[in-house]
């Protein structure tokens, strides 16, 4: 059962993108789902991209799998996208990050 958290008052997203988000990157491993940026902060225009922040579980997706997985998501939801593996995520800039992410999904 995916269990699409209630926080969502913040994010310009409609709750149907925000599913499929979570949908697509759930089955490919997404343990949580974050989102991020100007989609959190207000700023976001009909041009802006969906930043996200994903913890996978150890079988994450990577290399060309990472990129097709990236595609994928934007193309379901009609925008850009821009996908953050958590573990990868700059130890200076994670605090900025975390400070304003909101988390949509948890397994």
């Amino acid at each position: 059962m995916i269990q699409v958290l209630q926080n969502l008052d913040k994010v310009k997203l409609s709750t149907e993108t925000i599913e499929k988000i979570v949908e697509i990157l759930r089955k490919n491993g997404a343990k949580r789902i974050y989102i991020f940026g100007s989609r959190v902060r207000g700023e976001a225009s009909d041009k802006s991209d969906v930043d996200l922040l994903v913890e996978f579980s150890d079988d994450a997706p990577k290399g060309f799998e990472f990129f097709a997985l990236k595609y994928k998501v934007a193309e379901e939801i009609g925008m850009k996208v821009d996908i953050t593996i958590q573990d990868f995520l700059d130890p200076y800039i994670e605090p900025f990050v975390m400070k304003e992410a909101v988390l949509i999904y948890e397994e």
